[in-house]
C-alpha cells in the first residue's frame, strides 16, 4: 500500500501508517538538525569532545617538547664523550 492510496481509503490501517511515516520524518528530520549542531560545536556532547580533544593536543604537544629536549640532550651528552674520549667529529 504506497501513500497516495492511502490518503484515499479511510480506514484505521491508513491512519497508522500515516502517523508512523510522518514520525519517521520528524525523527530524521530532528537527527540532522542535531548533526548540524553538533557540527557547528553547539550541542554538550560537541563541547565536551572539543575540550577533550584539546587536552589531548596539549599533551601531544607536551609530549614531543620532553622528546625534543631528551633527544638534544642524549647528543649533547654523546658529543661531550665522543670530545673527551679524544675522537675527532664528523
Amino acid at each position: 500500500m504506497n501513500l497516495k492510496s492511502c490518503r484515499e481509503e479511510n480506514g484505521t490501517q491508513c491512519s497508522v501508517i500515516l502517523v508512523t511515516y510522518r514520525e519517521a520524518l520528524e525523527a530524521a528530520a530532528a537527527k540532522e538538525r542535531y548533526r548540524k549542531l553538533h557540527e557547528a560545536g553547539k550541542t554538550d556532547q560537541a563541547k565536551a569532545d572539543l575540550a577533550r580533544l584539546a587536552l589531548i593536543r596539549k599533551e601531544r604537544e607536551e609530549k614531543a617538547k620532553q622528546r625534543a629536549a631528551e633527544a638534544a640532550a642524549k647528543a649533547e651528552a654523546a658529543k661531550a664523550k665522543l670530545e673527551q674520549s679524544g675522537r675527532k667529529l664528523k
